[in-house]
């Protein structure tokens, strides 16, 4: 269930066309509440939402995001370019909401917190 193909290709998969429209546009003539929190979980699709967010992220205080330490996606961002993104917008990376481990113990998935200053 994502716009990105999975990293094994071997993984089967059905196409559908849904409508995708960026979250500027949604809230576009708006005012987003300075309390507000921008939630993501779009399974590796995050950069992009986040792109196309600019006016929305100038507005919200906090940013709560899924990001993967190991792509489950084929051009899934990693952290470090989710956490650049955001810090271009004047976000901090504030803390771990929850993770997830595999058999291992190793982390491979992170909700992250970020907080924009101000």
């Amino acid at each position: 269930s994502s716009v990105l193909a999975p990293a094994d290709p071997s993984t089967p998969t059905t196409a559908l066309d849904v409508p995708v429209v960026t979250l500027d546009r949604v809230f576009e003539g708006e005012t987003v509440p300075a309390d507000t929190l921008v939630k993501l979980d779009l399974q590796g699709y995050e950069l992009e939402a986040l792109r196309g967010a600019a006016r929305v992220l100038g507005q919200a205080r906090h940013v709560l995001l899924e990001t993967a330490f190991r792509s489950s996606y084929a051009g899934e961002a990693p952290f470090e370019s989710l956490q650049a993104l955001l810090a271009g917008h004047g976000y901090r990376f504030l803390r771990p909401v929850d993770v997830l481990r595999d058999d291992a113990g190793e982390i491979v998935q992170m909700d992250a917190l970020f907080e924009r200053a101000g």
